[in-house]
């Protein structure tokens, strides 16, 4: 069996195989972390470690078109709640950029935890290209890029390399002009009968725990989804939690993991 959201990236694989399928992750299941009415005042741009990014970036370069980023966001989400999330590499970036108005989230969780913890209370995530923004997009978030408005800081090799990385987005996932209208691109996730079903075979055949083990913590909201998905097919079924420990975990509060499982 294989988990993955987009079957695109499965074109290397034999899908022919009968073990293989193809199955969308159960984001649904993580709205109903905060119950109740929860209003979404929550704007948050997710810095980057450009000090620590290739030589041949034009840092200054960079700097302004991220400082136009924030103008844009300060432009567009008037009346909601700004909020800058550093990168967790990031060093003195901050002391480069224009933060008015923006509220600093000392919350050192990786930034997919993060998202997931606040995921009622989130209405727009922007990056100038990271990854976090697709996976936001993934969760049911608004999630933008500015991408395409950074070419000039880069080479061409960059350009390339950074256009293929969201090659899969759709359209309005691009933020391309500082005049462009900010719009909704909430992509809601849904049920996948496949997946609930296989998931029902395998606890009717099996008893006790069910175990996940995960290296990375960037996959921590995939896990948990996929876990409360067992706990609401069978209620009474535990889910244990094994961790390979490394520095990215340095970042984490396992005590704030522990109640998911």
């Amino acid at each position: 069996m294989f988990l993955a959201k987009n079957l695109k990236k499965l074109q290397k694989l034999n899908t022919a195989k009968n073990n293989i399928a193809v199955f969308e992750t159960p984001y649904y299941t993580l709205n109903k972390f905060n119950m109740g009415t929860i209003e979404r005042k929550m704007v948050i741009f997710m810095g980057m470690d450009f000090l620590n990014l290739s030589s041949s970036l034009n840092k200054n370069d960079f700097i302004d078109i991220e400082n136009k980023c924030l103008d844009y966001v300060r432009k567009e989400c008037i009346g909601y709640d700004l909020y800058y999330k550093p990168h967790p590499a990031e060093k003195y970036e901050r002391d480069y950029l224009n933060l008015t108005s923006f509220k600093f989230i000392n919350d050192s969780s990786i930034s997919e935890f993060f998202l997931m913890k606040n995921i009622d209370r989130i209405q727009h995530v922007f990056s100038p290209f990271s990854w976090i923004s697709i996976s936001a997009y993934a969760m049911g978030l608004n999630s933008h890029v500015f991408s395409g408005l950074f070419k000039t800081a880069m080479n061409e090799a960059q350009v390339g390399s950074y256009e293929d990385y969201f090659k899969e987005m759709p359209p309005q996932f691009y933020i391309n002009s500082f005049d462009q209208r900010l719009s909704e691109n909430r992509n809601i996730p849904r049920k996948d009968e496949l997946f609930e079903k296989e998931i029902k075979n395998v606890i009717s055949s099996k008893k006790g725990t069910a175990w996940f083990i995960i290296a990375d913590p960037g996959f921590l909201p995939i896990i948990i989804a996929t876990s409360r998905m067992i706990k609401n097919i069978n209620p009474g079924r535990n889910t244990n939690l094994i961790i390979i420990r490394h520095n990215r975990w340095d970042k984490m509060n396992i005590e704030e993991i522990v109640p998911y499982f």
